[in-house]
């Protein structure tokens, strides 16, 4: 699932119109090509799981995703 930049904040807990630093340094830590992060990526840099993000997040996981995902 595609992470907006005001879910990424609520998940942070600070406002929307500072999140462009912040999700901008998850990417380049992450070394992603592409210009959008994914619920996985985001467990995956804090060594959380999932499911913790998504709720947070307050989205939905289809799939039961109580891991963390490996780097």
């Amino acid at each position: 699932m595609k992470v907006t930049k005001k879910m990424f904040a609520s998940y942070l807990g600070i406002h929307p119109t500072n999140i462009k630093p912040y999700y901008d340094d998850y990417l380049n830590e992450l070394g992603l090509n592409r210009k959008y992060l994914i619920v996985s990526d985001i467990a995956r840099l804090d060594g959380v799981t999932i499911d913790y993000v998504a709720g947070i997040m307050g989205v939905t996981i289809s799939a039961k995703a109580d891991f963390v995902p490996k780097l």
